[in-house]
C-alpha cells in the first residue's frame, strides 16, 4: 500500500502517465488532462510555493468550490511539503478569516478575486500575518468588467491594490514554476521536498463547526487518507476504467475522500459544473460511480415522482406500477429468493417502460453510488435498488478521515452502515456511544489539546457522539446523537 498521498500519485505516472486523469467542462466541451500534465503544473505550483518560502509543515489554504484547479493546488501543496487547509466557499467571512488566522496559513488559493475577499482588508494582516501570497484560479483583466448578477467582477488588478500581499493569477503560477524549474537547483531541492513526506505527516487539517459557533481542525496525515483509498479500492473493486463524477464539495471530508479514492484507482476524475447540474453532466460523462448526500438522491427521486404526475394520471400509474415491480423485485434478491416467471416478465416490461430511462439519466455504466454525510433512509434506498441502481451507505467522521464502516458488494444491507473498514474497530461504550480505532483516526484537533482528549481516549478510542448497535454479522446500526459537536458525519 502507498504510504503518502504523493506516492500515491507517482504510481500513477509510473503506470502511464499519458493516461486520462482529469476532465471539465470548458466552453461547453469537455478537456481532458492527463497524468502527465497534472504532474507538470503541480510541480510548477509546488515550485512556486518554494520561492515564496513556504516550508515543510506550512498551511496553506484552499477557499474554492469543487474543480480541477483545487487538486491541482492541493497536490501542489503536499509537493511543497505543506499541510492544505480546506475552507467553504459558503462560510462567513468571518469564520473564514479566523480558519486563516487559527491554521496560520502562509498561503491561501482562491476561486476568484470575489472568493479571496472574504480573508482580506481592513485587517487581513491582524487575521494572517504570516500570509505571504495569494493565487486565484481565474481572474478579471480586462478594462470593461461585465455585471454578473448585478455585481461587478473584481479584477485582480483592484484585489491586489487592497493589500500587500502579492496576488498571482494560477496561469502566471505555472508559468513562474517552469521557469524556476529551468534551474537545477530548483528542481533538486522540490524533489528533495518531495521525497522528505512521510506517512505520519499531517496532509490535511479539516475544520469543521460546531453548533456553538466555535470550530476546531482535525488534524489528518497521509497515512490516514492512504488507508483511506486502499480500503475503498479493495472494498468496491475499482479499477483504471472506473470513472468518477465528483460534485461533493472538496472542503468536506466526503468529497476529498472521493477524490483520494480516485487517486488510487488511477480511473478519470471528472468534475460536474455544480451540485445543480450533476445529473446533466452525468448523461455526458457516463460514470461507473459517484459520491453524493442523501439529500442529492431524494432531489431525484421527487423530481422524477412530479414529472411523472406532470404527464398526466395514466403515466403517474404506469410509473407507480413499474416502481412497485421493481421494489417487489428488490425484496426478493436481498433475501436470496428467485423472482418467479410472472414477476419476471413484469420486470422487464416495467424496466423497458420505466426504470431503465430513470437510470440512463445517469448514463449507461452506472454500477453504484456511495451515500454518505448524512443518514440515509432505508425506504430511499429501496427506491433506488428497485429501479436498478444500489447506494452503499456509509459512515464516518471528519475525525476519522471519513470512513469508518460501510456497506459493499457481499455485505449489504439496508437500513445499517455496514460493517467497519478492515483494519478498523467499532465498539459500543456502556452508555451507547459507538467508538472507532484504527489507522485513520485523526492526530488530534489542532493547536487544541484538550479537546483532543476528550473524543479520544487513552486506548486510541474516538468517541464519535453517535448512538448505535452492533448487529450479530458485524454490521453498525445508527440510533441517534448523544451529543453535539463532532465533524462532517459521512453517514
Amino acid at each position: 500500500m502507498s504510504s503518502t498521498l504523493l506516492s500515491l500519485f507517482d504510481s500513477q505516472l509510473r503506470q502511464g502517465g499519458h493516461r486520462p486523469a482529469l476532465r471539465s467542462r470548458r466552453a461547453g466541451r469537455w478537456i481532458t488532462t492527463t497524468w502527465n500534465e497534472w504532474n507538470r503544473k503541480s510541480r510548477a505550483i509546488a515550485a512556486t510555493l518554494l520561492d515564496s518560502g513556504i516550508e515543510p509543515g506550512d498551511r496553506v489554504a484552499i477557499l474554492s468550490a469543487t474543480r480541477e484547479e483545487w487538486v491541482m493546488a492541493d497536490l501542489a501543496i503536499l509537493m511543497a511539503g505543506g499541510v492544505t487547509v480546506p475552507i467553504y466557499p459558503t462560510l462567513t467571512p468571518d469564520l473564514s478569516a479566523r480558519i486563516l488566522e487559527d491554521s496560520g496559513a502562509k498561503a491561501v488559493f482562491a476561486e476568484s478575486p470575489q472568493s479571496l475577499q472574504k480573508l482580506l482588508p481592513p485587517a487581513v494582516r491582524d487575521t494572517a500575518p504570516d500570509l505571504r501570497a495569494l493565487f486565484v484560479f481565474e481572474c478579471e483583466s480586462t478594462r470593461d468588467v461585465p455585471l454578473r448578477d448585478g455585481l461587478r467582477t473584481l479584477r485582480c488588478e483592484e484585489l491586489a491594490a487592497g493589500t500587500d500581499v502579492p496576488v498571482s493569477v494560477l496561469a502566471d503560477v505555472v508559468s513562474r514554476g517552469e521557469t524556476l524549474l529551468e534551474e537545477r537547483g530548483n528542481v533538486e531541492l522540490l524533489d528533495r521536498r518531495i521525497a522528505a513526506v512521510a506517512p505520519q505527516d499531517l496532509a490535511s487539517i479539516v475544520y469543521t463547526a460546531r453548533i456553538d459557533g466555535s470550530f476546531k481542525g482535525a488534524m489528518l496525515t497521509h497515512e490516514s487518507f492512504c488507508f483511506e483509498a486502499q480500503m475503498a479500492h479493495s472494498l468496491f473493486e475499482l479499477n483504471v476504467r472506473d470513472e468518477q463524477l465528483l460534485f461533493l464539495p472538496l472542503a468536506h471530508i466526503l468529497g476529498k475522500v472521493m477524490f483520494v479514492m480516485q487517486l488510487r484507482a488511477g480511473a478519470p476524475l471528472s468534475f460536474a459544473q455544480s451540485m445543480l447540474r450533476a445529473i446533466d453532466d452525468a448523461a455526458d460523462v457516463n460514470p461507473v460511480w459517484f459520491g453524493a448526500v442523501p439529500r442529492v438522491f431524494e432531489r431525484f427521486r421527487d423530481a422524477a415522482t412530479e414529472r411523472a404526475s406532470a404527464e398526466g394520471r395514466l403515466r403517474k400509474r404506469v410509473f407507480d406500477w413499474a416502481v412497485g415491480v421493481g421494489l417487489r423485485a428488490a425484496a426478493l434478491r436481498r433475501t436470496g429468493q428467485r423472482l418467479g416467471s410472472s414477476l419476471d416478465v413484469q420486470l422487464r416490461y416495467a424496466d423497458k417502460l420505466v426504470l431503465a430511462p430513470l437510470r440512463s439519466r445517469f448514463g449507461n455504466r452506472l454500477r453504484f453510488a456511495i451515500s454518505g454525510g448524512a443518514p440515509l433512509s432505508a425506504e430511499l434506498a429501496a427506491w433506488f435498488e428497485a429501479i436498478g441502481i444500489t447506494l452503499y451507505e456509509s459512515y464516518g467522521l471528519t475525525e476519522c478521515c471519513g470512513g469508518a464502516n460501510s456497506n459493499r458488494p457481499g455485505a449489504h444491507r439496508l437500513g445499517c452502515v455496514g460493517p467497519p473498514l478492515p483494519g478498523v474497530e467499532n465498539r459500543i461504550d456502556s452508555d451507547g456511544e459507538i467508538l472507532v480505532r484504527g489507522p485513520n483516526v485523526m492526530r488530534g484537533y489542532w493547536g487544541d489539546a484538550e479537546r483532543t482528549s476528550e473524543v479520544i481516549d487513552g486506548e486510541g478510542w474516538l468517541h464519535t457522539g453517535d448512538l448505535g448497535e452492533i448487529e450479530a454479522d458485524g454490521a453498525l446500526r445508527i440510533t441517534g446523537r448523544k451529543r453535539e459537536g463532532m465533524g462532517g458525519r459521512m453517514g
